[in-house]
């Protein structure tokens, strides 16, 4: 909680950065026509109306769409200098039961989040106990060792080009939140030390598609059991 607690409080100083950051380097376009978020519980594809999503509020897409960014701009001079510039354009949600006690657990965590961390009073509360504020989703005493075994995650992407055509891929693996997580952090490590000459070579701050996008990163993931498909 405290890592969506924190960062959330600030997020109108992240805000006037990216503001900052976009008039000294304006974002290249994507190409197609300009889409949008759907709006939010709507009926995620291919459930019968099981589930529901709404916008994802974390970090993610802005990741994504920094690191199309970074790419275009340092890695396809020749279809820069043609205009064309391959920038995706990326939106991201999160799923749930589609039910009415999922829909209210949803809407009040999203108000203690984003409502009441904006004071520092409320922010500590939340913080100090998280499995109140957040209707039991987080404690401090963590998951079992019985309960990390058995959680498994899948992130799938439904893409569609220019031309209509339409692509979906799955990303799977064990327990995001602590298996998954030093998997793929150890993994980062190995890839730095191991596969330095593949990695861009003026280093600094980047995203990490865009320094380990020609790496190893993804063979040493799927040892570790992370599974990445292409579904049709």
């Amino acid at each position: 909680v405290q890592t969506c607690a924190l960062p959330i409080s600030t997020v109108k100083d992240l805000i006037k950065l990216r503001k900052e950051s976009k008039a000294k380097n304006p974002l290249l376009p994507a190409e197609g026509p300009r889409g949008a978020h759907k709006k939010e519980f709507h009926a995620v594809p291919e459930s019968k109306n099981s589930k529901i999503a709404i916008k994802f509020p974390g970090s993610d897409r802005s990741i994504v769409l920094r690191s199309q960014q970074r790419i275009a701009r340092y890695t396809d001079e020749k279809r820069q200098n043609q205009g064309l510039h391959n920038v995706i354009q990326f939106f991201m949600y999160a799923t749930m039961t589609n039910s009415i006690f999922t829909k209210l657990k949803g809407a009040i965590f999203g108000f203690v989040l984003t409502f009441l961390t904006k004071w520092a009073f409320w922010r500590n509360q939340i913080i100090k106990y998280p499995k109140f504020y957040s209707l039991g989703a987080f404690s401090h005493e963590g998951p079992s060792l019985e309960q990390v075994e058995n959680t498994k995650f899948h992130l799938d992407f439904y893409g569609k080009g220019v031309n209509g055509a339409m692509i979906k891929t799955r990303v799977s693996g064990p327990d995001p939140g602590y298996i998954g997580t030093a998997a793929m952090v150890s993994c980062a490590a190995a890839t730095i030390l191991e596969d330095e000459k593949m990695m861009p070579g003026e280093g600094g701050v980047m995203t990490t598609a865009f320094g380990f996008r020609d790496t190893k990163l993804y063979e040493r993931l799927e040892k570790r059991g992370l599974v990445f498909e292409t579904l049709n």
